[in-house]
C-alpha cells in the first residue's frame, strides 16, 4: 500500500509540473510580445497628447459663456493630461 501513496504523490507532482510549465510557457510569450506593445501604447499616448495640447491652444483664453460646455472640456483635457 506503501508503495501506492508514493506513485500516487509522484503522480501529482508531475500533473503540477506539467501545468507549472504551461503557465511559465503562456507567461514567457505574452512577455515576449510585451516590447511592442509598450511601444504602440506610447505612440498612442504621444498621439493623444498632441490632440490635448491643439485643443487646449483652441480653448485658452475663451471665456466660458462663448462655447457652451468648454469648461468641462477645459477639466477633461487637464484632467486627460495629468
Amino acid at each position: 500500500m506503501e508503495g501506492i501513496g508514493v506513485a500516487a504523490n509522484v503522480i501529482a507532482v508531475i500533473d503540477i509540473s506539467v501545468k507549472l510549465i504551461c503557465v511559465f510557457g503562456e507567461y514567457f510569450k505574452d512577455v515576449k510580445n510585451a516590447k511592442g506593445d509598450v511601444q504602440q501604447l506610447t505612440k498612442q499616448v504621444e498621439s493623444l497628447h498632441g490632440v490635448l495640447e491643439s485643443v487646449q491652444k483652441l480653448i485658452d483664453g475663451k471665456n466660458e459663456s462663448e462655447i457652451p460646455g468648454i469648461k468641462s472640456l477645459k477639466d477633461s483635457v487637464l484632467q486627460c493630461e495629468a
